[in-house]
């Protein structure tokens, strides 16, 4: 069930279109180390899984990197717990509330 949500709402859809589309990285550009597609893949995935915090969604990351390898290549690993919060807070929570017609 995880798999089949997290491949919905990531492989089905390229990261130029659908929901994510709309999200703008906050970040500084030198200090993207971390795709932003891929911190959003640990998240949700995690969230799904019943992860509670950034520390879990790192561990699920650790535990099923090579899943998670299936949708984006994490060619730097998975994202530390604090990269983790510090882009999630970052982001405008309006994003992920349900639209019409989603």
């Amino acid at each position: 069930m995880i798999a089949r949500n997290c491949l919905r709402i990531f492989s089905c859809q390229p990261a130029s279109s659908g929901h994510f589309s709309l999200l703008r990285d906050p970040r500084v550009e030198r200090h993207k180390r971390y795709p932003l597609m891929e911190i959003l893949l640990v998240t949700v995935c995690a969230m799904l899984s019943g992860a509670e915090g950034s520390e879990a969604m790192e561990e699920f990351g650790e535990a099923r990197l090579d899943w998670l390898r299936k949708f984006s290549p994490f060619a730097n690993g998975v994202p530390p717990h604090d990269r983790i919060a510090a882009v999630i807070s970052r982001l405008n929570p309006t994003i992920f509330q349900p639209r019409n017609g989603s």
